[in-house]
């Protein structure tokens, strides 16, 4: 199947439904764009109606007319909980790894956080994510391609949603001849403001911070991964006898090191590694949030794919177990765009280090989330 693949946001309150007449996209509203498939659908009376135009048949006689119009336009401007149910299987929508169709799970997403949009659909066929339904609909947020398996990412940024707003995301399909539309169930959003929280334990200098992950720049005696910076002292040891002028972007460093007085991080050792389809973060956590943690002072998220394994005990785990202060390493793949961990381990060995210590409680109420891993 090919064709062009849309995915809708909504905005409505979420509740299940029979979809109202004259609602042809499935939003919970009856707006312009309902309008305008009404002339498209118009048969007049006795002629029986093309695909797509069911729902414009108000009194279900068999054709789209002035009677169904009528009605279509008494309902006009009404916004109601829309219908969870698509119409096809042929196209999917994931939301940070939550995937629609599923009314027991909702995707939890922040409005201080990236969030990973996951399309599938038609190979070849063009796509774009926009808002629909009472307030904000038309709004485009990303748009493109699928490739040639029928598969598209995008990275929504900070802001692409409300705190404390529940909606959802559903994926649209117009057919080879543009006469029918297929829908897809819904997948169910939350917003919360941060879905990681901010740091609430303030590590003392020597706390260990260990990164396996690919070389992404320096600036003096400084390089990055991700978005961590990592000093070379003199007491460095770069493994092999390199040096950062011998680094190359994307090459697998492994490093060793240790939160330095300043609240940066030094690097004790340095070793160059093959590629790894993981990047690997170990440290303490030093917050907790409804969906997701920081370590090493960065965001991490977590969904329902994600592992958990408690490295002392060598059996499964959950994300309920990890507490303020715990030694973890966090696994997030390569290609994820954003910090959505696909492993944690609990209670990882470390070696002798301070204690953390509590975050003194007064904080300003406005302070921004730590900020992702993957920015």
């Amino acid at each position: 199947m090919s064709g062009r693949n849309v995915v809708l946001l909504f905005v409505c309150a979420l509740a299940a439904h029979t979809a109202s007449a004259g609602d042809v996209n499935l939003d919970g509203a009856i707006n312009l764009f309902d309008f305008s498939r009404f002339a498209a659908c118009d048969t007049g009376p006795g002629v029986p109606f093309d695909c797509g135009c069911a729902v414009l048949d108000v009194d279900e006689d068999g054709d789209v007319d002035r009677s169904d119009f009528a009605a279509f336009q008494a309902g006009f401007g009404a916004c109601d909980p829309y219908d969870l149910q698509g119409t096809s299987s042929d196209i999917a929508v994931c939301l940070n790894g939550y995937c629609d169709g599923d009314p027991a799970t909702r995707a939890l997403v922040g409005e201080m956080d990236l969030s990973r949009l996951d399309i599938t659909g038609s190979p070849n066929g063009e796509y774009e994510v926009y808002r629909v339904g009472c307030d904000r609909g038309g709004e485009v947020v990303a748009s493109g391609v699928l490739d040639a398996f029928g598969v598209a990412t995008h990275v929504l940024g900070v802001g692409s949603f409300e705190s404390d707003v529940v909606s959802g995301l559903r994926a649209r399909v117009v057919t080879d001849d543009g006469e029918c539309e297929i829908f897809s169930d819904v997948v169910e959003t939350e917003s919360v403001p941060t879905m990681a929280n901010d740091i609430d334990v303030i590590l003392p200098a020597g706390s260990f911070a260990d990164v396996r992950g690919p070389f992404l720049g320096r600036k003096g005696n400084t390089f990055r991964i991700g978005n961590i910076d990592f000093a070379v002292t003199p007491k460095t040891e770069l493994s092999g006898g390199f040096t950062l002028d011998d680094l190359e972007l994307g090459e697998w460093l492994v490093v060793d090191a240790d939160l330095n007085n300043q609240g940066g991080y030094n690097a004790i050792e340095v070793n160059r590694e093959d590629t790894e389809p993981m990047v690997r973060l170990s440290g303490r956590v030093q917050g907790l949030g409804p969906s997701g943690l920081v370590v090493l002072g960065v965001s991490f998220y977590m969904n329902p794919q994600t592992e958990y394994f408690d490295f002392e005990t060598k059996t499964p785990a959950s994300f309920d177990q990890i507490t303020l202060g715990m030694a973890i390493e966090v696994f997030v793949p390569v290609e994820a765009g954003v910090p959505l961990a696909n492993e944690v381990h609990l209670n990882v060995p470390v070696e002798l280090e301070p204690e953390p210590e509590p975050e003194p409680e007064e904080e300003p109420e406005d302070s921004p989330p730590s900020p992702p891993f993957c920015s």
